[in-house]
C-alpha cells in the first residue's frame, strides 16, 4: 500500500529542478483622491462624455468622463507647491 507521503513525493518529483517563476511587473501606484460628488447641467455632462467617448475610441481603450474632468480641473489650476 502506498502512503500518502509517497503520493505526494511522487506527485511534486522534479518540481526543484522547474525555473523560478517570473514575477510580474509592478503597476504604478495610483495617486488616492478624495471621493467628490459633483452636480452638473446634463448639457455640460453630455460634452465631457462626448469627449472621452471620442478619445476612448482614437486610443483604443476605456477614457472615462471623470478622467477628462480631472484633466480639465487640473489644467485650469495653477501649479502647487
Amino acid at each position: 500500500m502506498v502512503s500518502k507521503l509517497d503520493k505526494i513525493a511522487r506527485l511534486t518529483e522534479g518540481l526543484q529542478s522547474l525555473p523560478e517563476p517570473a514575477t510580474a511587473p509592478t503597476r504604478a501606484k495610483r495617486e488616492r483622491g478624495v471621493p467628490v460628488n459633483l452636480r452638473m447641467p446634463e448639457a455640460l455632462l453630455a460634452r465631457y462624455a462626448a469627449e472621452a467617448g471620442r478619445r476612448s475610441a482614437e486610443r483604443g481603450r476605456t477614457v472615462t468622463a471623470q478622467t477628462v474632468m480631472l484633466e480639465v480641473l487640473a489644467a485650469g489650476l495653477p501649479e502647487h507647491g
